[in-house]
């Protein structure tokens, strides 16, 4: 679909569809990270400073989601199941 990007209304539908891919990737990491960092057991003791840390990583390195934290967060649920 071509989107007319010289309006408004078409430059948000434009937007919309590019980012629907992400959104299922968005949800899975999001409730990863809560996971992760044991929010979800309202475990979490990290500070401002250390969650804007790993936010600087994540949007500054591309290999953080994808391959990194993957690694990280697949060796945590091991540790945590055992």
């Amino acid at each position: 679909m071509i989107h007319d990007l010289s309006t408004q209304e078409g430059r948000n539908a434009y937007t919309e569809a590019i980012s629907e891919p992400y959104k299922s990737k968005k949800v899975e990491l999001i409730e990863q990270l809560k996971h992760y960092y044991e929010t979800d057991l309202d475990n979490c003791v990290m500070t401002h400073e250390q969650w804007i840390d790993v936010l600087a990583q994540a949007m500054t390195n591309p290999m953080y989601s994808n391959k990194i934290f993957a690694i990280e967060y697949s060796q945590y649920l091991k540790e945590r199941e055992s």
